[in-house]
């Protein structure tokens, strides 16, 4: 007999089976109790949630015998002649490839004639959003009025792609991603049913992985379990079928990129890159043990998916942690997601942005300072970073941080455009008592210029230097010497004519 899946073999049978969905699964058992059932039900959302086998089990609770509960008894005569495929009363078509007009008309024919056994015939149409415009229009009519004895349910993983005119005439129902424990719990209902001894930690990783799909969470267990081939899963087996980075090589790549100990860190990351870890991967699991960092800082000090000792582990961190520069590093690591997909050399990438991710403290961009300013902020240090303001002549070499803290002051979300603007200067300078900046473009030197916008730096300048400057905006001369030659003798050309 050929071997089952486990995302067949186990596939819900019963709306109480089903998890996740408890939303859906509530509404429609109380449609079939009080017989207020609909005509056309739309069911949506991600892969694996659910959709189809929610289909079935409703095909098969409108015609069960015994269906009190709202579900099917799966053991009177109508479930178990519904309970085969060949049966002609639940009729499952996929719309990827039977998409044209003519299947539709084809379906509408058919459906005039009533069902073999029960009271509904159903119609699953799957992946739906495949049908072509005109197969939609075909099926309007029918899905709007459709015989007293036909139940039409559709179902798609993009819903935005469906006529407003079809979404209109159908019960809307949205299925959810699953919960990482809730997809936990069933894996580990299926190996105890199966007799299979497992580490925590592998069926976690499983869930994990799973990303709130249940047929692609049982679909990695079952590659999991051929890997190990015996009635043991441990969580070696599981890292090596998904090509993950084990615990202990991203504690250390954390630990060293935390402490800022760039040798250490390349060292580490070359090492787990040579064994054959995923580039794209390993900078998602650093980013996401970041995260999982900040969670450990601000929650009980426990992080549930780790255990016991793991979570000692992530403790010992903390001497290194800083949420401000850990939230920093993470955004660095997942800015590169999009980039290492299409780069010829991700790995450079990678150990840049590994580099720039532990070397935040040093980092002068404006990003970096604004970081470091806010660290100190919350430390009540600011004040080293204002102009001093018991002396006579203000002190020039301070205009550069001067003008990192009215960038910071902007950043408040109640002036993108300026905040933009003020974040394009290239150069911040007082120059006999006059606080100039030069912008790269005259756009952004306009738009400073604006009376509203001049007032508004004025003041926060003042706020931090207690100086009322005169504030002049330059543009960069970006010309060549050759082009001020040419320039100079044009307007020196231009001056003698109209001299002549």
């Amino acid at each position: 007999m050929a071997y089952k899946s486990l995302y067949r073999k186990y596939r819900p049978v019963t709306f109480e089976e089903m998890i996740g969905q408890n939303h859906i699964t509530r509404t429609l058992k109380n449609q079939i109790k009080s017989g207020n059932i609909s005509h056309a039900y739309l069911f949506t959302g991600a892969r694996g949630t659910g959709k189809t086998t929610a289909a079935k089990i409703f095909a098969r609770a409108v015609n069960c015998l015994e269906n009190s509960s709202g579900s099917p008894c799966n053991k009177c005569e109508n479930c178990l002649k519904l309970s085969i495929d060949a049966n002609l009363d639940i009729i499952e078509i996929d719309a990827a490839s039977n998409n044209g007009v003519n299947e539709i008309r084809e379906i509408i024919e058919n459906s005039k004639y009533p069902p073999t056994v029960g009271k509904y015939k159903v119609y699953i149409i799957d992946e739906v959003h495949m049908l072509s415009l005109s197969a939609f229009n075909a099926l309007l009519k029918t899905l709007e009025e459709p015989p007293e004895h036909v139940i039409f349910i559709l179902a798609t993983t993009e819903v935005h792609k469906l006529p407003e005119t079809i979404i209109s005439r159908c019960l809307k129902f949205d299925f959810r991603l699953v919960p990482e424990p809730l997809l936990e719990k069933q894996v580990k209902a299926i190996f105890d049913k199966m007799k299979i001894n497992y580490d925590t930690e592998a069926v976690k990783l499983i869930a994990s992985f799973g990303e709130g799909s249940v047929r692609d969470t049982l679909s990695i267990a079952d590659m999991c379990l051929s890997y190990a081939g015996g009635n043991t899963l441990s969580y070696d087996d599981v890292t090596e079928v998904l090509g993950v980075t084990r615990f202990d090589n991203l504690y250390e790549i954390t630990k060293y990129l935390l402490a800022g100990d760039i040798k250490n860190l390349l060292k580490k990351s070359d090492e787990v890159l040579n064994n054959g870890a995923d580039v794209l991967q390993l900078s998602n699991q650093i980013a996401e043990f970041l995260r999982n960092l900040i969670y450990f800082e601000s929650s009980a000090g426990k992080i549930k998916n780790f255990s016991d000792n793991q979570n000692e582990k992530i403790k010992s961190l903390l001497n290194d942690f800083d949420r401000n520069f850990t939230v920093r590093a993470a955004e660095i690591m997942l800015s590169i997601e999009g980039s290492l997909k299409y780069s010829l050399k991700p790995r450079i990438l990678f150990e840049c942005a590994l580099v720039r991710a532990s070397s935040i403290k040093s980092d002068l961009s404006y990003d970096g300072l604004l970081l470091r300013i806010k660290n100190l902020e919350s430390k009540g240090l600011t004040g080293a970073l204002s102009l001093p303001k018991n002396e006579n002549k203000p002190v020039i070499q301070n205009a550069g941080k001067l003008w990192t803290r009215v960038i910071y002051r902007l950043s408040d979300g109640a002036n993108p455009m300026l905040e933009k603007a003020a974040k394009q200067v290239v150069k911040a300078e007082i120059i006999e008592g006059v606080f100039c900046i030069t912008t790269p473009n005259t756009f952004d030197a306009d738009f400073i210029r604006q009376d509203n916008n001049l007032s508004l730096i004025s003041s926060l300048i003042k706020k931090e230097s207690g100086y009322n400057f005169i504030i002049k905006v330059l543009v960069k001369d970006n010309k060549t010497d050759e082009e001020d030659d040419i320039e100079n003798l044009f307007q020196s050309t231009l001056k003698n004519k109209k001299g002549g």
